[in-house]
């Protein structure tokens, strides 16, 4: 009886290995498929966030390049605005350093060109208390601009220069002078 249930007893091992040799097959099998579901989750997964990644970075490219253009809209409007502050600014500035020589000038007892003046007067004769021209001094540059002796600019021409040569030699000449 002994061997029998000796026998017995090795029946049901051998059964039992045979039965856990089959669990861990089908274990083996079963988690051979998980890991190969996990796998091709993850891969899908993977593929999925550069996907994810690419759009991102590419809207993120196209609001940069909104940025960029809507700052240099902005920088070309801010330096037109500052360019025209700057003109203004030199404009006035100019004036103001206009009126503040002339200020100086009649300090120093000229008019506000420059000009001396004579004494008691308030300008320079043949000139406006502003230092400009009076009318018939005024009336002798346009006809000596009109006849060639003067450039529009006030420049003496050739003619004028000759003329003024002519009217220098005349003066210092000696014989109008002889009695």
């Amino acid at each position: 009886m002994k061997i029998v249930i000796s026998m017995f007893m090795l029946f049901l091992a051998m059964g039992a290995t045979a039965c856990s040799n089959k669990n861990v097959q089908s274990s083996h099998k079963v988690h051979a498929r998980v890991t190969a579901k996990a796998k091709r989750a993850k891969k899908k997964q993977a593929e999925l966030n550069k996907k994810q990644a690419l759009n991102k970075k590419a809207q993120e490219k196209v609001q940069k390049d909104k940025q960029q253009a809507a700052s240099q809209s902005q920088n070309q409007s801010q330096s037109q605005q500052v360019q025209a502050n700057q003109n203004q600014s030199q404009a006035n500035s100019k004036e103001s350093y206009e009126e503040y020589i002339g200020r100086l000038n009649r300090q120093r007892g000229y008019d506000p060109k420059g000009n001396p003046i004579m004494p008691g007067q308030d300008h320079e004769p043949g000139a406006l208390p502003d230092g400009n021209p009076d009318p018939w001094v005024q009336d002798q540059i346009n006809w000596e601009k009109e006849n060639g002796y003067l450039n529009p600019d006030g420049s003496p021409t050739e003619k004028g220069k000759e003329a003024e040569r002519e009217v220098e030699q005349n003066a210092n000449s000696d014989d109008d002078y002889n009695y």
